[in-house]
């Protein structure tokens, strides 16, 4: 069985990854020894579970050596909450953090390494963002993902290696903590509270986690095809944060209706942020396969099993 490396595995879009991958391949999941794994701890038996923190160089050199991985995803972060604002922690994790895994991978021989990117890379768009657009992030987040894309694009071209950059857009479902939008929505109405959100008329391409992680699946299959580049992973449609609310309303028993312009809109945020997916259906093959109305009646099955887990 081909071994996957898997950092960040404890987070959200990493333990949807690690569940995702973990039938067909000997997954090694990278945690800080600080990390909270709820999300994974149900599935450690499966899994080959390592706790290292990948600033730290020398240690993540000799543990990708031990591992050999033929397959890398690269998810672990810091910055992309409101909370995390220090900038030197950021710089670290996603700077120098970055480049330590690269250099640690770049010593065996890889098939497919996947960084994982961010919509915060483009900042504000008046259009649906594309990979050809102009970067103007406008965090501290934003502004070192974009600089790790370039890394990633840079690194790959020139030493012919098969690095990609998946920017994920409005990644929604199963296994997101508090302070996410569906979840803080589900949240309020499985308590029959009135959800407290900013702007009803703004406007994101949500897309869900099961087809994200079938787009990882898809990039590692066809490093030919992936190496080297950069693309949007987005379900490429256009919806309000009161749609999300309408939808959501129709799986929770409630009397309260929401209360809008209560919480303050984080002011980097754009009132849309969709992206084109073009250019990755086109070379890959890939399609989001859940409608927005499947992917929260996922979402809200899922929360109602499971709302007394760990953070959600």
């Amino acid at each position: 069985m081909k071994k996957m490396l898997i950092t960040g595995a404890a987070g959200f879009i990493g333990a949807n990854l690690v569940r995702h991958f973990m039938d067909s391949f000997e997954v090694h999941a990278l945690v800080r020894d600080e990390t909270d794994t709820w999300r994974i701890d149900d599935v450690r038996d499966r899994i080959i579970l390592h706790t290292v923190d990948i600033t730290d160089a020398e240690k993540l050199k000799s543990v990708v050596g031990k591992i050999r991985p033929e397959y890398i995803i690269h998810t672990a972060v810091y910055g992309s909450y409101p909370t995390q604002k220090d900038t030197s922690k950021i710089v670290n994790v996603i700077v120098h953090g970055t480049i330590n895994l690269i250099e640690a991978c770049k010593q065996h021989p890889f098939i497919c390494f996947v960084n994982t990117g961010t919509n915060a890379e483009y900042g504000k768009k008046s259009a649906p963002m594309r990979e050809d657009d102009p970067l103007e992030p406008n965090t501290d987040y934003g502004i070192f993902k974009a600089a790790m894309t370039l890394y990633c694009q840079k690194v790959a071209r020139e030493e012919h290696l098969p690095i990609t950059t998946l920017r994920l857009i409005s990644a929604y479902g199963p296994y997101e903590e508090q302070g996410r939008l569906f979840t803080d929505i589900m949240t309020a109405y499985a308590s029959d509270h009135a959800p407290k959100l900013s702007s009803p008329k703004s406007v994101r391409g949500f897309t869900y986690i099961e087809d994200i992680c079938e787009a990882f699946a898809i990039a590692l299959q066809q490093p030919d095809k992936t190496a080297g580049e950069i693309f949007n992973v987005s379900a490429g449609e256009e919806y309000s944060i009161e749609d999300a609310v309408k939808e959501t309303r129709k799986h929770f028993p409630m009397s309260k209706y929401p209360e809008y312009g209560v919480i303050e809109a984080r002011s980097p945020e754009t009132m849309s942020w969709v992206a084109d997916n073009k250019k990755f259906c086109t070379s890959t093959g890939w399609r989001p396969k859940h409608t927005f109305a499947e992917g929260i009646r996922k979402t809200a099955l899922w929360y109602k099993e499971n709302a007394k887990r760990g953070n959600s």
